[in-house]
Parts: structure tokens; C-alpha cells; sequence
């Protein structure tokens, strides 16, 4: 059975606030879950996302893995699904994004092309680390 935290913000339903939308981009291992299930079908299982982020983060190790698993379960989901942007199915393992995530897709294009355009220095820019 689906676990869904209800949106805890103040104001008009389904509506998120500046300040959470920042709130939730804020930390890149948050942005970085939010992008790549923005780019999957369906539900993404637990284990394969923190298998992603952490190759992302450069450190694909099992205890690596293991470590994101649980912060992503203990830190990550739970705001995310307090904020209402995301379900998370605690018997399954999955999360998946909601219509209410679609307030956030603008900013996630925008830290792509942030992490992907050259800067005038000649170097990459980096996303928050």
C-alpha cells in the first residue's frame, strides 16, 4: 500500500512555495533524485536510484550504495513526500513523481544546463555539492 505524506505547506492546495521549491532543490542528492525520475517511467525502485545517484557522485561502491539507500529513505523521501512532489510505496520500495512536481521541472531544466554549459573561465559549472 502506497505511503503519500499530504502536503504540509500553507496556502492553495497542490501549490508550493518558493521557499520549498528551494528547500528541495537546495541539497544535490535531492535535485539529482528529482531529475532522474523526471526522466523515468513509473516508479523508480529505492536500490536503483541510490545506485544512480551514487555512481553520480563518483563513489559506486557497495557501502557507498548502501549509504544512500539510507539516506535517501530517512532524509530525502520524507521530505520530498511531505512536500507532496513525490509517493513513496514503502512496501514495494518505489518512488515515484506526482502532478505536483510539475511546479519544480522548470528549475531542474535549468540546474541541467547549469551543470552542462561551459563557464567563461573555460571550466564546467558544478551544481551545489
Amino acid at each position: 500500500m502506497p505511503t503519500t505524506e499530504p502536503n504540509s505547506n500553507p496556502g492553495r492546495e497542490g501549490a508550493l512555495s518558493t521557499t520549498t521549491v528551494c528547500g528541495l532543490l537546495s541539497n544535490e542528492r535531492r535535485l539529482r533524485t528529482l531529475q532522474h525520475l523526471s526522466r523515468a517511467v513509473g516508479a523508480v525502485a529505492i536500490p536503483d536510484l541510490a545506485d544512480h545517484l551514487a555512481l553520480a557522485e563518483g563513489e559506486h561502491t557497495r557501502e557507498h550504495v548502501e549509504r544512500v539507500c539510507t539516506s535517501l529513505v530517512h532524509v530525502h523521501v520524507p521530505k520530498l513526500t511531505d512536500a507532496g512532489v513525490v509517493e513513496y510505496d514503502s512496501d514495494e520500495e518505489t518512488l515515484q513523481l506526482l502532478p505536483a512536481a510539475d511546479v519544480v521541472a522548470p528549475y531542474l531544466d535549468l540546474a541541467a544546463r547549469e551543470t552542462r554549459s561551459p563557464r567563461s573561465d573555460g571550466s564546467k559549472s558544478k551544481s551545489r555539492s
